[in-house]
Parts: structure tokens; sequence; C-alpha cells
């Protein structure tokens, strides 16, 4: 993604996740340190570099150096955010594990295991008994967090553009149309954005009909889900559109499983 761009990875990620099936978390469990350590790596791993990037912009100057400075050390930890999150991820995990058991050797076995996934009977949407996972609500704070950030940048976009575009004689929707249609990169028919945004509507709307062909939830709620998608690409971003449908998700998951 960070060579050839989230405009092409981001499609063929959504026809392979929906050839696999692997479009909803029903049938995969992710373990409570795994969840706990998902937000950290993130933000280590992307946010941060991002927001050092935009504080540290690399000039051609940088570029010409023969030795490290800070905006090229941050333009490579940028680039390989998609090998480090997996890393920090599984570090943080492990060290949330290992600091789970020391702590659970001076307690009882009980609070050792209070930690970890346990199953509590409760009525589900069939009337059968569902487990209690304590990962998903880690995970929702996650995808949370995630979606105040892109929708931040996304409003922070439009606004600047809607801002310095003639003083603002241009109106909302044609800087919108704008960002949607012009591209940025030379030669390209149309702008990276606009295949984004496109991939992900596609993705987002199979993904509440999967949810709701399941039986997971109802043609009301997936009604409603399914035009938080739509409105989602242009009012916060099609990143937080995405990270919006999988806490959405994730809520309907945690009610049925």
């Amino acid at each position: 993604m960070q060579i050839s761009g989230i405009e092409k990875i981001a499609p063929i990620y959504y026809l392979l996740a929906i050839a696999t099936g692997d479009t909803t978390t029903a049938d995969r469990r992710v373990a409570p340190e795994t969840a706990v350590a998902v937000l950290p790596a993130t933000l280590l791993a992307y946010v941060l570099p991002g927001a050092l990037m935009a504080a540290l912009p690399l000039t051609a100057t940088e570029v010409s150096r023969s030795i490290f400075t800070p905006q090229i050390l941050v333009s490579y930890a940028f680039f390989l955010a998609p090998i480090t999150v997996p890393l920090l991820t599984t570090a943080i995990s492990k060290a949330v594990s290992w600091f789970t058991r020391r702590r659970g050797r001076h307690g009882s076995r009980t609070q050792a295991a209070g930690f970890r996934t346990k199953a509590v009977v409760d009525k589900s949407c069939d009337g059968e008994g569902r487990q209690y996972f304590p990962e998903i609500p880690r995970l929702r704070t996650a995808y949370a967090v995630a979606f105040a950030i892109q929708a931040a940048q996304h409003i922070y976009t439009v606004t600047r553009t809607y801002l310095l575009s003639c003083t603002g004689q241009l109106s909302l929707v044609a800087v919108l149309r704008n960002l949607l249609t012009k591209p940025t990169v030379p030669g390209q028919e149309y702008a990276s954005i606009a295949l984004y945004a496109g991939a992900t509507l596609g993705f987002g709307l199979y993904t509440v009909w999967d949810i709701r062909r399941r039986g997971y939830t109802t043609d009301r709620v997936a009604s409603k889900a399914a035009l938080g998608v739509v409105a989602g690409q242009v009012l916060v971003g099609p990143g937080a559109a995405y990270a919006g449908l999988w806490w959405w998700g994730e809520g309907v998951l945690a009610r049925c499983v």
C-alpha cells in the first residue's frame, strides 16, 4: 500500500475478503491481549509518523543529503508501518500477557483468568445461549479512535480546501467534487480518493448485506447502516466510514454471537 497507493491495494483487499468470506468477525476470535495491543500499535506505527511527516515535511534538500535526517527517518517509519504494526501488536500483546500471568501468581487463579476470554450465558437474537468476549469492547475502542482521527483529517482537508479556494468562492459541493475528480498525480485519469471511496463504498454495502444475510440484524438496522456507509464517504471520508462500519459490525455481532 505504501508503494502502489491505497487506491490500488484497497480494491484488491476487498475482493480477497469477499472471496474468502472474511467480511465479518463472526467466526473469528481475537485474544484479549491482542485486542489491547491493536490501538497503541496503530498509533505508534501510523498516526505518530503521519503527524511527524506533517510537522517535518521532506524537502528536496533533505532527499539529496547522504546522512539520515529526522525527516528521512520519519518517512522510513511511515513507509514501514504495514510491517511495524503487526510486530508492535505481537510485542505489546506478549508483554501484556506476561504481565497478566505475573500478576496472577500473586493472586487467585480466578483473578488471573479474569483477563482472558470467558463465557457468560445470555440470550441471543435467536433465543440460544451466547458468549461474552471481553476483546470486543477493546476492538470497538480501537475502531472508534480510528474513526475519530480519520474523520477529523477528512473534515480538516475539506474545510481547508474550501477556505483556500479563492477565499471561499467555490461552493462546498464543488470542493468535494474537485477532491473526488481532480487527480493529484499527473497523467492519472481519476483522483486516488475517488477510486478508494468507490471501492470502500462497494465493500461497505456488501458487508452490511452479508451481516443481514446471516441473520445478525434486521432489515431496518441494516438499511440505516447502509445509509451511513453511503453518507460517510462524503461527510467523514472513506477511511472513517470503513472504521465506523467495523465499529458497528462488532457491536451487532457482540449481541448475537
